[in-house]
């Protein structure tokens, strides 16, 4: 029997400061990118007892800590005029910077609470059965931390458990994309492996299958244990079996 696997049983989020300095200016000809690691240290509050009431189950209670958090967050930003983006590490902080650059736009270059209390947001909203509710923070975190694959792939299972099928491959596979930009090598073999298997998933629904087997291939690549990536190309195994088998 194949399972669906949607939302992480284990949440994972990087609390990690952008950068030892509290503050780095990346100076271009038309445009200025502060990255600041400094946060709200209230919200950090909110975002710790909110992830413990999750980790316990207890996500309802979760929410008005987490409305709290993100009205904080917004209301501290509120007559920002430049582009904001949350990193979770120096390496996706620098690319944020010259994403305004690109965009002509003087950047302010958080560390990853303020994504990170509306992400949660959304993964309460479903796990308390209301996805339908929770697809507007998802968008909003992405939107300030389009590099974090965490997100995109979170999008993404909620496309899949919807079948929609391009816009969930769309997002897995932004997903391995930014997984470069994880902050570790942990991270990032963690989220590599979840964007190929939800592309290898979504493949498996469309009938593609020796595409999907690929996917789950590269997966074993990054870590042999890979239980999830193992159980899905058995699940290959045995349709293509039955493809093969001639019918009476």
């Amino acid at each position: 029997m194949r399972v669906a696997f949607g939302l992480m049983p284990l949440l994972v989020i990087s609390t990690v400061a952008v950068a030892e300095n509290p503050t780095v200016i990346v100076q271009r000809d038309d445009s200025k990118a502060t990255i600041e690691q400094g946060a709200n240290t209230e919200v950090e509050k909110l975002e710790r007892e909110a992830i413990a009431l999750i980790r316990a189950k207890r996500s309802a209670e979760a929410l008005p800590i987490l409305d709290a958090a993100i009205a904080a967050e917004d209301k501290s930003h509120a007559d920002e005029k430049r582009q904001i983006f949350c990193s979770r590490a120096m390496i996706d902080a620098l690319v944020y910077a010259a994403m305004g650059a690109k965009m002509k736009r003087d950047t302010l270059v958080l560390g990853p609470t303020w994504a990170n209390v509306l992400f949660l947001k959304g993964f309460v909203l479903v796990d308390v059965g209301r996805a339908e509710d929770a697809k507007p923070f998802f968008d909003r975190a992405i939107e300030l931390s389009p590099l974090n694959a965490q997100y995109l792939a979170e999008l993404g299972e909620w496309n899949k458990s919807r079948k929609e099928w391009t816009q969930a491959f769309e997002l897995f596979q932004r997903a391995s994309d930014a997984a470069e930009f994880a902050p570790d090598d942990d991270m990032k073999n963690f989220e590599k492996r979840r964007a190929l298997r939800g592309m290898g998933y979504v493949l498996i629904e469309q009938g593609k299958l020796d595409e999907a087997e690929r996917f789950y291939r590269q997966c074993l690549k990054l870590d042999p244990s890979d239980s999830i990536a193992k159980a899905e190309l058995a699940y290959i195994r045995e349709q293509k079996a039955k493809l093969k088998t001639p019918t009476s």
